[in-house]
């Protein structure tokens, strides 16, 4: 590893565990949101890879728990691993895209994507022991969901279609990676912590799931925009 490569990684860990502090705070009820995080550590994954850009969302994650969190909430390994796919999943997507020099747009997929995981919601939800203003509610924020990600594929920045890291392409992973980590993991990591049960966080987790998503895409595009080719050098 280079010394400007070592110094690139260390100064994205000192940015994501102070971005770390830039968050919604309420574990108990899993409303804890860290955007700032999110974003720092898809960038470290997209410009280096996934096994370092997971190492910088591990690495960040318990430091910053040492650093903030060890005094106001329990730890859990859970949430470690959280902040390791952060960094590896889209590293990996980015890494595949690059090697096969993939063009296409992916917003297609994105829908598709989109389609499935709403039916499965909504399977769950009429299936758990919701009451049918829980049901309404997660049926509205599956309508929400589907309406955003139409929205972001129409309000995209306009590019060249040839490029490789392309709007639709960042949406794509930030709504696998964040539909992974947020919705389906952490509440299985709060039940663990705090005894309530899945069923109790899966909404919630799920009502902060779509702007918490676009926010990222939109950031992360922006920022690799911007700088991407200087840290990376593509």
């Amino acid at each position: 590893m280079k010394t400007r490569e070592l110094t690139q990684l260390s100064l994205l860990v000192a940015i994501a565990v102070i971005a770390s502090r830039l968050n919604i705070d309420n574990p108990m009820l899993g409303s804890s949101s860290r955007f700032g995080f999110s974003f720092v550590v898809f960038l470290s994954g997209l410009w280096f890879g996934p096994w370092k850009g997971g190492l910088i969302g591990l690495v960040s994650n318990l430091l910053a728990f040492v650093l903030f969190d060890s005094a106001t909430g329990p730890f859990h390994i859970g949430f470690s691993l959280n902040a390791f796919l952060a960094g590896f999943i889209p590293g990996l997507y980015f890494s595949w895209i690059k090697k096969q020099k993939i063009t296409d747009n992916f917003s297609k997929h994105s829908v598709l994507l989109m389609g499935l995981v709403s039916m499965g919601v909504l399977v769950y939800a009429w299936k758990a022991a919701y009451s049918p203003g829980i049901k309404a509610i997660i049926m509205f924020l599956v309508i929400f969901m589907n309406l955003a990600m139409v929205f972001a594929i129409h309000k995209k920045t306009p590019v060249e279609e040839a490029e490789i890291i392309s709007f639709d392409k960042v949406l794509f992973i930030s709504f696998v990676y964040k539909f992974i980590n947020s919705v389906l993991l952490a509440p299985l990591w709060l039940t663990q912590l705090f005894g309530r049960s899945y069923a109790f966080y899966f909404p919630i987790r799920l009502s902060k799931f779509p702007v918490e998503t676009l926010l990222v895409a939109f950031v992360v595009y922006g920022v690799n925009r911007k700088m991407g080719k200087r840290i990376f050098n593509e």
